[in-house]
């Protein structure tokens, strides 16, 4: 009995062995071609020469404000390199305003922030073109809080700077539990409500110290569904979540009045849901996507998506060099994301020129405007299609 009970033991210890292994394999395989890739020439519509202004920090996040870009940044790059003990030590981010007009920017002063409050923003949204909801990662406190500022015309607020406009704080939003997640991307629909995507908890952001220790990571992600998409109801600055979707990362988030969407960047696609009369998502379509999708916007007026993106292959072989304080120069890029004839049709516009990927992309005053927060740079390019 002693030898049938070993047996299957060993039995059962090799079903496992098998599967994990069919299922390492077959995330390989599915990789494969994007693996191979590596020594591919980048092609794309070539856009020409774009107009590249330096910035004090690569933004996370662009969003359009009347005629300036509202963009928020954080050194993220430092980040990812310091040890969790000195997380709280690090220079908090701020939000910035630009001026593709003058390609001028300035830092915007957070007016009645808590002094001993940390800052670390990375998406943010505007509602009704007054109220700005702003992640914040609080490193010191080991949880994410939304930071609630109101948007002050610099023409008729006192604390305004050059005639720019003024942020002032309003309160912050708790989460309601033991609530561990890391916000990516919020898109709030109303003063009281917004949804967030969100991935599984961790301490900090953390790339792996090798390329076989990234790309083991890659495979991870896409054996698993943990990143979730929330939508929050808050009350008395308490905000109370439910799950409505969920993909391997999920980060940004856009609507196009009647539909939510989705992107998911290790699920190489968009989700596109149903909005309900009670802010619920109904109904779940995935796009797939060539490349690999960061953030994500909506141009109203040519009826299209604009999502940033880089190569899979990219991030799996360039991640791994942040952590010892090399900025990788990747060729960052858009795709164009329509609807036509019944069918969804997706067009590659990578940008020529080494910006070190593209985390955030909208169409505003006749051009496209790209931004990361790995480079600290804005591109504005030619928005001729």
């Amino acid at each position: 009995s002693t030898q049938s009970t070993w047996d299957i033991k060993m039995r059962n210890i090799g079903f496992w062995i098998l599967g994990i292994s069919i299922l390492v394999v077959g995330v390989f395989l599915y990789n494969l071609k994007d693996i191979l890739s590596f020594f591919d020439p980048l092609t794309g519509y070539p856009y020409g020469s774009c107009i590249s202004v330096p910035t004090p920090k690569g933004p996370k996040h662009l969003v359009a404000y009347g005629n300036l870009l509202l963009s928020a940044h954080d050194d993220r790059s430092m980040t990812k390199q310091t040890k969790k003990e000195g997380l709280s030590l690090q220079n908090n981010g701020g939000i910035m305003a630009f001026d593709p007009q003058s390609l001028s920017y300035q830092k915007l002063e957070l007016y009645k922030f808590p002094d001993k409050k940390l800052f670390h923003p990375q998406g943010f949204s505007l509602y009704a073109n007054k109220t700005m909801f702003v992640i914040n990662h609080d490193y010191q406190e080991q949880k994410d809080t939304i930071e609630v500022f109101e948007i002050s015309n610099g023409e008729e607020s006192a604390t305004s700077q050059n005639g720019l406009i003024s942020l002032v704080y309003k309160h912050s939003i708790e989460f309601k539990g033991r609530f561990f997640r890391q916000f990516n991307y919020i898109l709030a629909i109303s003063e009281n409500e917004f949804y967030a995507t969100a991935g599984k908890r961790k301490k900090r952001h953390s790339y792996r110290r090798s390329f076989f220790r990234n790309l083991y990571a890659d495979l991870k992600l896409y054996a698993n569904q943990k990143s979730i998409l929330h939508h929050c109801k808050i009350e008395n600055s308490v905000a109370t979540c439910s799950h409505q979707g969920k993909g391997h990362s999920l980060s940004g988030i856009t609507t196009d009045g009647t539909h939510l969407f989705a992107v998911d960047t290790w699920g190489d696609g968009v989700t596109k849901y149903e909005i309900q009369p009670n802010g619920a998502l109904r109904g779940q379509e995935i796009i797939k996507l060539p490349f690999r999708g960061d953030g994500i916007s909506y141009d109203a007026e040519r009826k299209r998506f604009l999502i940033a993106s880089l190569r899979k292959r990219d991030y799996i072989y360039n991640g791994y060099k942040l952590i010892a304080g090399v900025t990788p120069k990747i060729q960052g890029g858009v795709m164009e994301l329509k609807y036509e004839n019944g069918t969804w049709v997706t067009k590659t516009m990578f940008i020529q020129d080494e910006q070190a990927a593209t985390s955030t992309v909208l169409a505003h005053g006749g051009k496209l405007v790209l931004g990361t927060w790995l480079d600290n740079k804005i591109l504005l390019c030619k928005d001729d299609q």
